[in-house]
């Protein structure tokens, strides 16, 4: 079977592409050039994979990357979000438009090195975590349309990181880039410098405000801070602060105690089902950001695409425009965006 992998450079998709060859795939490498900067170094990608005995080919979606990836980011942030671009890239370039590129080429499958897996379950496709618990990515394809999941392997999501490692140490082979992506592939150094270069200023100064009314301090640009944060707001005060809410209209920072940071309840909007809602269980584990442990809650259909959740205990205040991810065990139920309501 002609297969495609969506290849980065790093020792993942390189695996992937390796394992494949050596189970008597007819495999080639996709190279996705989504920035200037990877448009830069596609010759290094593709002249590491022609000495494996892999042909491997670029295909330009730099201006598709900046419409539906870019754009958006810059969009969200400016109006107080903070968004996941890693999610979106996934819905709408990696599994969308790179897919349908390789389809139109020919290729009948395509793979991608990411730790996760797709399980068939009654002629019906599932997304489950990968076995490496550091490492599972799973929340990074909640946003996935379920049909853009046809014809997609993920031959990775059994192996652990460490064990890929050492594979690729035992052939003698060095990946092109030896390093792990970083998480905003189009920022290079400050997400507030990369701004800067579009040409946006950001708001200076304003009041920070106690949830109680009282004027605290002053911060120094509300997209300096995040929700959650307690490091650098420099206020003296009987009990720890942290930031529980932004308001931009007024560029006030509303700061308060761990007790006024916590949460029982969250919206989520733009919830893409992997699973019909109707067969959700009651109660669901759930995912907020990336870094954050899995944590029960009961689920609220509130309106179209959009859920409430209820944790069963308090959590802290969830941060607007991250992802919400859905687990019932290993399988992905879905994945939605977190509302500022």
């Amino acid at each position: 079977m002609k297969c495609a992998v969506a290849v980065s450079g790093g020792i993942d998709s390189l695996y992937t592409t390796l394992l494949l060859k050596e189970k008597g795939e007819d495999v080639i490498g996709i190279f996705g050039i989504f920035t200037p900067y990877l448009n830069r170094i596609k010759n290094r990608i593709i002249d590491s994979f022609k000495q494996i005995g892999i042909r491997c080919i670029a295909v330009d979606l730099i201006e598709e990357f900046e419409e539906y990836v870019v754009a958006p980011f810059i969009r969200e942030y400016l109006n107080g979000l903070t968004p996941n671009p890693c999610c979106i890239c996934n819905k709408y370039i990696k599994f969308n438009l790179l897919k349908k590129k390789i389809n139109e080429l020919g290729f009948e499958l395509f793979a991608t090195g990411h730790y996760a897996n797709l399980v068939k379950q009654d002629k019906r496709i599932e997304l489950h975590k990968g076995i490496d618990k550091q490492k599972d990515q799973s929340y990074f394809l909640s946003l996935v349309s379920i049909d853009d999941f046809n014809g997609v392997e993920m031959p990775i999501g059994n192996f652990k990181k460490q064990e890929i490692k050492i594979k690729i140490s035992n052939r003698g082979i060095t990946p092109p880039i030896n390093s792990e992506s970083q998480e905003i592939c189009f920022v290079k150094t400050d997400y507030r410098d990369f701004l800067k270069t579009r040409g946006i200023d950001l708001p200076g100064p304003g009041p920070i405000m106690g949830v109680w009314g009282e004027r605290l301090g002053t911060h120094n640009g509300l997209f300096n801070y995040t929700i959650g944060q307690r490091r650098g707001l420099k206020i003296p005060y009987r009990e720890a602060l942290y930031v529980v809410d932004k308001n931009l209209e007024e560029n006030t920072l509303i700061v308060g105690t761990i007790s006024d940071l916590k949460t029982r309840e969250c919206v989520v909007s733009g919830v893409n089902c992997l699973m019909g809602f109707e067969s959700w269980p009651e109660e669901v584990m759930v995912k907020c950001n990336y870094n954050m442990r899995e944590t029960q809650a009961k689920i609220e259909l509130i309106g179209t695409r959009k859920v409430r959740l209820i944790f069963d205990e308090p959590v802290n205040r969830p941060t607007p425009g991250q992802i919400c991810c859905f687990y019932s065990g290993p399988r992905v139920l879905g994945g939605g965006i977190i509302s500022g309501e």
